[in-house]
């Protein structure tokens, strides 16, 4: 890893700044859009990267309780 990337890695300014991100992406809200009907009052795992940005939004659609 560069030391750049070692440096902002490290820096607990930029994981709090995800923390502050809720809103989809415009490409998350067409997604969610296209999948809603299958995805209601469906179990979900919602696995990947990042700080759980998306799962508000898909616990809305399924109408499940998010754990963790």
């Amino acid at each position: 890893m560069s030391n750049q990337n070692q440096r902002v890695f490290e820096d607990k300014s930029v994981a709090a700044g995800y923390t502050k991100q809720s809103a989809l992406q415009h490409c998350e809200t067409v997604m969610l859009a296209r999948l809603r009907d299958k995805l209601i009052g469906k179990a979900i795992l919602d696995l990947g990267v990042g700080g759980g940005r998306t799962t508000p939004h898909l616990t809305v659609l399924t109408k499940t309780r998010a754990i963790g």
